[in-house]
């Protein structure tokens, strides 16, 4: 017992220097999945996923990158919602089928890339050898049929720290490149990359939501951060996991000023490989609710939006929890119900009011240009309107 005690503690050390998975799983075996298909509503109730659904109109298109351990793309409940390359569909010039030819076709540097890229085995994406990826896609692709999930895959059981980060990066990168609105991050580490940190940025700059977990190590990240949930960019939220009594779970990392907001994260009912269904917990399915919010939300703009207007709409938006004074900076859980309805709130703006109130949730009310403030007699006003949205 005393030797797996030392062993077990150098690995907790070695945890804080390497960037690992956390890709912590509730289910052993088949036998287990099929027995825990129970409950299965709770998430979606905490949120208010139901009527939010009953809000929403017509849908434009999302997609959301998940960069993670892979997916099963012929899952019966994910097929319709994979992601597909545009540029490596159809026929080439020697009516072969693009997406298995061989060849570059739409010059953007991977090969056959139909649904996504794996940058562990460097060649396109098809499968899921863990189950984490499939798990994440499935809770985020509930939120609607317009979301489509583009999968990447950086991670796998043999993968280091160093080759997690260079994986991370590139496949950021490549999501950028693909244009996506939304890219969740369900894992991390402690090690800060000025790469990687960097990679997001361009994310940010692009106009890309980064949703990402808080970790699931009983952690403070005021005092220890975690990233890349932890790089101080506008464009990152970073989600901690709650369970069926709104509590914030004992694995799961929390902090005041570094983890932004709460969501599901209890034994998550949702898709795994081989077209089974099964359940996990932690902050990778907390952070999978909340990017499947924001797709729900961004579905609704006519056009793309700044993913900080999108940001501070799901935070000011949340319900207030007092359990949670002390876990996150909004001291909310997710509410994706009241988002679509404060976004019902905008609409009843008038152009140049819309136009300030926007400016007071990406910048706050001392920040909003002057020209924009002549629309109100003070800023007092703003403030009042914002309050309302608060309390739809």
């Amino acid at each position: 017992m005393k030797t797996f005690y030392i062993l077990g503690m150098i690995l907790i050390v070695l945890g804080l220097f390497f960037r690992s998975s956390y890709l912590h799983r509730s289910l052993n075996s088949d036998r287990h999945i099929e027995s825990q298909i129970l409950n299965l509503e709770w998430p979606s109730v905490q949120v208010g996923l139901r009527e939010a659904k009953s809000l929403v109109r017509e849908e434009r298109e999302i997609t959301v990158a998940v960069i993670d351990t892979g997916l099963d793309t012929t899952h019966p409940a994910l097929r319709h919602s994979v992601w597909k390359n545009s540029g490596e569909m159809g026929k080439d010039f020697l009516g072969r089928d693009k997406s298995s030819n061989g060849l570059d076709d739409d010059g953007n540097g991977f090969i056959d890339d139909l649904h996504g890229w794996d940058f562990v085995e460097r060649k396109p994406l098809f499968k899921d050898l863990h189950g984490h990826g499939t798990h994440i896609a499935g809770i985020i692709s509930s939120h609607s049929s317009r979301i489509r999930i583009l999968p990447i895959r950086y991670y796998s059981s043999k993968t280091n720290g160093k080759t997690a980060i260079r994986n991370t990066i590139q496949s950021i990168d490549y999501a950028i490149q693909m244009k996506v609105d939304i890219i969740n991050y369900s894992s991390g580490g402690y090690g800060y990359s000025s790469e990687e940190y960097r990679a997001v940025k361009r994310a940010r700059d692009a106009g890309i939501l980064f949703v990402a977990a808080a970790g699931n190590d009983s952690l403070n990240s005021n005092l220890q951060k975690y990233y890349p949930a932890g790089y101080d960019l506008s464009n990152i939220i970073s989600v901690t996991a709650l369970d069926k009594s709104k509590r914030v779970l004992k694995s799961s990392n929390y902090g005041s000023r570094s983890v932004d907001i709460a969501a599901p994260g209890e034994a998550i009912f949702s898709t795994l490989p081989r077209g089974k269904f099964g359940k996990m917990t932690g902050t990778s399915q907390a952070t999978a609710f909340v990017s499947g919010a924001a797709a729900l939300i961004l579905s609704q703009e006519k056009e793309r939006v700044s993913p900080v207007l999108v940001k501070n709409q799901i935070i000011e938006a949340a319900t207030i929890e007092g359990s949670l004074e002390l876990k996150t900076r909004s001291r909310a859980r997710l509410s994706v119900s009241r988002a679509l309805k404060m976004k019902g709130v905008f609409e009843s703006l008038s152009q140049n009011e819309t136009q300030v109130v926007r400016e007071v949730f990406v910048s706050g009310p001392a920040l909003a240009t002057s020209q924009s403030s002549q629309s109100f007699s003070s800023l007092e006003q703003v403030a009042r309107m914002l309050e309302e949205i608060r309390h739809y």
